[in-house]
């Protein structure tokens, strides 16, 4: 069994830190101008040991995603004790659309 030297991965999202420890990891959202941007600057001395991991998330993606919300939180709002039977019914329908949302995000 190979044996390596363990570190704690220092977390960037959007220029915001999340995670302190050793090897720097930025990840951004990014339009093709602004990886061209980030690619040039990976390559530069100060860029040489960080980890940069771009996407450029979809509308249909951020649509979902944003569906997905409201569902949820339709849901955690309606979800109570006393519901009469059309209440449970269209709670049921609403999880329906919260799965269906969830499984378009991913």
């Amino acid at each position: 069994m190979a044996r390596g030297r363990s570190f704690k991965v220092d977390v960037t999202v959007k220029g915001e830190g999340v995670v302190a420890g050793d090897l720097a990891l930025h990840i951004e959202e990014a339009t093709a101008e602004r990886r061209t941007e980030l690619r040039a600057g990976s390559r530069e001395k100060a860029g040489e040991n960080v980890v940069t991991w771009v996407y450029e998330l979809a509308d249909d993606t951020w649509d979902a995603l944003r569906e997905l919300h409201r569902s949820r939180s339709m849901i955690e709002r309606r979800d109570t004790a006393g519901k009469n039977a059309t209440e449970v019914e269209l709670l049921g329908a609403e999880r329906g659309r919260e799965a269906h949302h969830e499984s378009a995000a991913l």
